[in-house]
């Protein structure tokens, strides 16, 4: 049994009921078939896409209503004037407009002037300044100074952590400060911590955490006083210039012939230099068939000569050369040395370089690089302790 505002419509099979329209908006009865069946009916408004427009003036904006607009004229130059007529405006085109005062000038502002009708002011001003009033004369550009800004208690430009604005308000107690949120608070403590962990050149018993900075075998330190530098110098004789470098930790190639950089065998070198290098790699390879390379690589124009321990490929290194009392070989910077490692991945070797390095106009680092010399899935490693010593002996 249906109810007021019910409607009765024949569904596929039976008659069915269309509930009627309970909200307070204006609906209209709507059907939308298939193309070739009809489908049951539906309470909608009306969409703009359901408004098929055409030519029919009938319902078009006129001086006694409000409605749709005049169909286009398809001309640029023509605007739709009270009327509702498509026209060109009187006074348009080209040409120079002209007042008693003169001709108007691009882009300047023009101001209400004494006898003439208005003036032009003479400044286009910039995109860094205003405009000002003055009460006696005309209106003029000038920079943005803080007289221009009206300051009040009103928040919302005030600096926060996402912008930077205008400081807050003071609160009038000398003992508080602005803090990082944007508040004023008394900060806790006074003064730096003394339980932080800094670096002294003395003990101080005002603290009880500082680390007391002293010079090591070799190396000495001159503290040039309040507002100054310390410096820390090298010392004494050939040994003490020495510096050593050490790996920490293993580090790991596997199936690359690729020279890589060392992680941690390098120095920086200045420009016009001599050093004096001692190498010691400690080394573990998965068979004699990857085996090892090495180069060292340096800044634009240095020169090297270097000779190390060891045999060629396939065979173990630290043994000695082939032929008995026959020195190792000398090699250069541009050299790439191949060598060998125990059999099946024996236990771990080394290989032992000397040599010296001397640097052109060209400053920067003298690198210790390293590969598998044919390329094994299975590890090879320079392992920890491995050591660079260098000394300047420019």
């Amino acid at each position: 049994m249906g109810v007021i505002g019910d409607l009765l419509y024949r569904a596929a099979t039976e008659w069915k009921l269309l509930a009627g329209n309970t909200s307070t908006t204006r609906k209209y009865l709507g059907q939308t078939g298939t193309g070739s069946a009809s489908a049951a009916p539906t309470l909608t408004q009306i969409a703009e896409s359901e408004i098929a427009f055409t030519d029919i003036t009938t319902n078009n904006a006129s001086t006694s209503k409000h409605g749709y607009l005049k169909k286009l004229s398809n001309n640029a130059s023509e605007f739709m004037d009270g009327q509702g007529n498509w026209n060109v405006p009187s006074g348009s085109g080209s040409g120079t407009v002209t007042h008693t005062g003169g001709a108007l000038t691009a882009n300047r502002l023009v101001i209400g002037a004494g006898t003439d009708d208005i003036a032009v002011l003479g400044s286009l001003g910039t995109t860094t300044t205003l405009l000002h009033g003055n009460a006696g004369g005309a209106p003029s550009y000038g920079a943005v100074v803080e007289g221009d800004l009206g300051l009040t208690d009103i928040t919302t430009a005030n600096v926060s952590t996402t912008k930077h604005g205008l400081a807050p308000k003071l609160p009038n107690d000398a003992t508080k400060f602005l803090d990082g949120t944007g508040g004023y608070t008394v900060p806790s403590g006074s003064g730096a911590p003394t339980t932080a962990q800094y670096v002294t050149l003395a003990t101080d018993g005002t603290l009880s955490n500082e680390r007391v900075l002293t010079a090591g075998t070799g190396i000495s330190l001159t503290d040039g006083g309040a507002g100054s530098t310390v410096t820390i110098a090298a010392t004494g004789g050939v040994a003490g210039n020495w510096i050593k470098i050490r790996k920490g930790a293993d580090e790991t190639v596997n199936n690359s012939n690729t020279l890589q950089d060392d992680d941690d065998l390098h120095f920086a070198v200045a420009a016009n230099s001599v050093y004096l290098i001692d190498l010691t790699m400690w080394l573990t390879s998965p068979n004699n068939t990857a085996d090892w390379k090495m180069k060292f690589t340096g800044p634009s124009g240095f020169t090297m000569l270097w000779a190390p321990e060891g045999n060629s490929t396939g065979q173990p290194i630290f043994g000695g050369t082939a032929t008995t009392g026959v020195p190792p070989t000398v090699n250069t910077e541009s050299t790439t040395l191949s060598f060998g490692h125990n059999a099946s991945g024996g236990p771990a070797c080394a290989i032992h370089v000397r040599g010296w390095v001397e640097t052109s106009a060209s400053s920067g680092t003298l690198q210790v690089q390293w590969a598998q010399n044919t390329a094994d899935a299975s590890n090879s490693k320079v392992l920890k302790n491995s050591t660079l010593l260098y000394l300047d002996a420019t």
